[in-house]
């Protein structure tokens, strides 16, 4: 017998993070006559986003000094855990090698962190970036392998540039989840692409992802596209961000997660489906503003190719290069002004004072 389910919290609207809900609370809906049917015949699958992973440099030297290689991920695991499918962008390169000097610009991380990351929950990550081809072919393959190792999917890169355009699929709850990531070209020299016979990245093209995009939705997937790309510590969106991410929803992807900028971007409902175009620095060492120690962490649920809930949480990174997920949301003005393009409600003083009090 075919059940129906009425989903309420559709959110017509939705901001963007560092100001926005306390963990824990539904986003009130801009309508709340607005109720959408969906077939109830399968369990809603609970999706984890966060944004840049980088376990090189600052973070690397954390772990050393605590003799810890949990310590990145020690006060976000449980949270994580709670994810059936929980996606990061990776941004180093899981190779092996001498420490990484503070100041460098090439990522390499001790390849032992591989099983540590599927532990604290992640399932699904981006290869998509300006670092994880910062040691060659060589050093990706290494990185690829012992994600294989330790259960982890990815999308774009590969061995070749067939397998760096391939979706990572996943089937959660009987429902199949298609993951496609692109790298800007504007962001990388261009051999970090993958050739015919060389490991590389997968480089943004809209024709060919639109393809893709569809092929994944002939199949049945709920097709997540992320982009690698954008302005670095810019709190808006490019051009290029937006045709790209627009493109994407025009050809079926259900939902578009960017990074690259190191920063919260702004986002966007783009016909129905959430558009975030960078989520910010989830692990890192980048300790000197308080915009690049801000980050987002969404979970959403989704039944039958459908978003049914969404949440978001500020993510803040300690002064040990930890995450630590925000009892209240920090206040920016760029996320104040945010939240008025956006027409959300206005935060109340007793949580605005709560979060100032946070960021330590």
């Amino acid at each position: 017998m075919r059940r129906w389910l009425l989903i309420a919290p559709l959110i017509p609207l939705i901001g963007i993070p560092a100001f926005l809900l306390l963990p824990g609370i539904k986003m009130r809906q801009a309508r709340p006559d607005l109720k959408v049917a969906v077939q109830n015949h399968l369990t809603p699958v609970h999706m984890i986003f966060v944004g840049d992973i980088m376990l090189s440099r600052g973070v690397a030297m954390h772990i050393r000094r605590h003799h810890d290689l949990d310590w990145p991920f020690e006060r976000v695991r449980n949270s994580l855990r709670r994810g059936d499918l929980v996606f990061g962008n990776l941004e180093c390169t899981l190779t092996p090698g001498p420490p990484v000097a503070p100041r460098a610009m090439v990522f390499r991380a001790n390849p032992a962190l591989a099983p540590l990351l599927r532990q604290a929950g992640f399932n699904l990550l981006s290869l998509a970036n300006n670092h994880s081809p910062n040691y060659g072919p060589r050093g990706l393959r290494d990185e690829m392998r012992v994600l294989r190792r330790a259960g982890i999917a990815w999308a774009g890169a590969g061995n070749d540039a067939s397998s760096a355009a391939a979706p990572a699929v996943l089937t959660i709850k009987g429902q199949r989840i298609a993951l496609l990531a692109y790298n800007s070209p504007d962001v990388v020299p261009a051999w970090y692409a993958a050739g015919p016979h060389h490991a590389g990245t997968n480089f943004m093209n809209v024709r060919r992802m639109q393809a893709a995009v569809r092929a994944a939705r002939r199949q049945g997937s709920f097709v997540i596209v992320s982009m690698h790309a954008g302005t670095e510590y810019h709190p808006r969106a490019n051009r290029f961000q937006i045709a790209f991410a627009h493109a994407a929803i025009d050809a079926g992807a259900g939902l578009v997660i960017g990074h690259h900028p190191h920063v919260i971007e702004t986002a966007e409902r783009y016909r129905g489906k959430y558009i975030f175009y960078s989520l910010g620095n989830f692990i890192f060492d980048q300790q000197w503003s308080r915009a690049t120690r801000l980050g987002l962490m969404l979970e959403i649920w989704v039944q039958d190719n459908q978003v049914l809930r969404l949440r978001l949480h500020a993510i803040w990174i300690n002064p040990h290069d930890q995450p630590v997920i925000l009892p209240a949301v920090p206040v920016l003005p760029a996320i104040a002004r945010l939240r008025r393009e956006l027409k959300l409600d206005p935060v109340s003083a007793p949580v605005l004072a709560s979060a100032k009090a946070k960021l330590r």
